[in-house]
């Protein structure tokens, strides 16, 4: 039996939309184009010689017919060219979602090989333009698809969804190198993707073509949905990727200003040949405040985590009982034996530095009386939660409170004790 297929365009899609095919796709082309003389065949298996994509050869004495039990005339009098003469009319169709959208199309179809010819034949460009066929509207009931929905859900295995990827700012030389490698050590090379710029070596490929090429960190976060990775982390800051993963679930670690910069300082003379003074290092313009802007203005209390370098054994304990990680504590890319080495600073440069960083200070301080107060209510195994209040009045209190740590489920993102 030959079927002829009818084609269906992108519908104006450009990018990859939320929902099966047949929801997204609801335009094709005319039923009597030509490109819908194409085929596909039902055949008895014990009466085929031979099969290609689309025709079968058949044995002597066995013909095709279409769906209405009609002789079929094909293109050239030959089945295997793969079509009809013209497009028979019948009950019974194909619908062929041939490009989907314009994404879709260019990173899943456009390199693929071709089942019909010889390989290294690939699609291009004006293949997507000749299919991309949106003339008549052409799709299925609400109803219909509401069944289909049903009849997936009860074929799925029922599965408990994994938990969604958490976003870890890397402030530089705040331990967060052995914070990463530690994940990589127990989550898997593929739970963890790092973002640090698209030409270095440690950032995944596909952050590299959604978050850079493309600049689509959505696209990118579906992503990491769509891998069940785990983490992603990088020299990158909270506006980046936070407003995807939710602060709750976005975590970072802060270290004391003047010894982090003080390190930093000396990570650049070890690794980037850096030869101008350490005065005229920490009065560049990118190094004064850095730990307040990687975290834009960000209210520390709505993120899952804010570790604190100087105690990185607690810090670590908080965030694997937060996230439910067993990750192991390493020490990686420490230019002293343990983050514990304090360098030394003249007191001038102290003075300059904690002038030019008061943003710095502030937060670490205000980080450090938070992590204070959930490690021992952690220790404790009591919850919390926090909150804020934004207007108290005579009559009301208006103003929001956020999940924290609960006693059976173990989890922790807050900063206010239980009243």
């Amino acid at each position: 039996m030959a079927i002829n297929w009818r084609i269906f365009g992108s519908s104006h899609m450009q990018r990859r939309q939320p929902g099966g095919v047949l929801e997204r796709f609801t335009r094709a082309s005319v039923e009597a184009h030509a490109v819908n003389c194409h085929f596909k065949s039902i055949v008895r298996p014990q009466r085929v010689k031979a099969m290609t994509a689309h025709a079968a050869t058949l044995e002597p004495g066995y013909r095709y017919v279409s769906a209405n039990g009609d002789p079929v005339t094909f293109l050239d009098d030959q089945p295997r060219s793969g079509r009809t003469r013209e497009v028979i009319a019948t009950p019974l169709k194909i619908y062929h979602y041939n490009i989907k959208s314009r994404q879709e199309f260019i990173d899943t179809k456009l390199n693929r090989g071709r089942a019909n010819m010889p390989a290294g034949n690939t699609r291009d460009m004006q293949y997507f333009r000749n299919h991309d066929l949106n003339q008549e509207c052409l799709g299925f009931s609400s109803e219909l698809l509401a069944r289909l929905r049903e009849e997936i859900r009860l074929l799925l295995p029922v599965m408990t969804p994994p938990p969604p990827p958490r976003f870890f700012v890397h402030i530089p030389k705040t331990a967060g190198t052995s914070f990463r490698l530690g994940a990589r050590h127990q989550l898997g090379s593929q739970g963890v993707w790092h973002d640090y710029g698209e030409k270095q070596r440690e950032t995944a490929p596909e952050v590299a073509l959604w978050a850079h090429q493309r600049r689509d960190s959505w696209q990118l976060w579906q992503c990491l949905r769509e891998r069940q990775v785990c983490l992603l982390a990088g020299h990158v800051g909270m506006d980046k990727y936070g407003h995807l993963a939710g602060l709750r679930d976005s975590f970072t670690f802060v270290r004391e200003p003047l010894q982090r910069i003080a390190s930093e300082y000396h990570h650049f003379v070890r690794h980037h040949q850096y030869r101008d003074s350490f005065q005229t290092f920490y009065r560049r313009q990118d190094m004064i405040n850095r730990q307040a802007r990687f975290l834009e203005s960000t209210r520390l209390e709505a993120l899952g985590m804010v570790g604190i370098t100087e105690r990185y054994a607690d810090s670590l304990a908080l965030i694997n009982d937060r996230y439910g990680w067993q990750i192991p504590g390493l020490a990686e890319n420490l230019g002293h034996d343990s983050v514990s080495h304090v360098y030394s600073i003249d007191t001038i440069d102290e003075a300059a530095l904690r002038e030019l960083n008061a943003c710095d200070f502030s937060l670490y301080e205000q980080a450090l009386a938070l992590f204070e107060t959930r490690l021992a209510l952690w220790r404790e195994g009591r919850p919390y939660a926090h909150g804020g209040i934004q207007q108290c009045q005579q009559d009301r209190v208006v103003g929001g409170v956020g999940r924290g740590r609960s006693t059976t489920t173990g989890r922790s993102s807050g900063g206010a004790r239980q009243r």
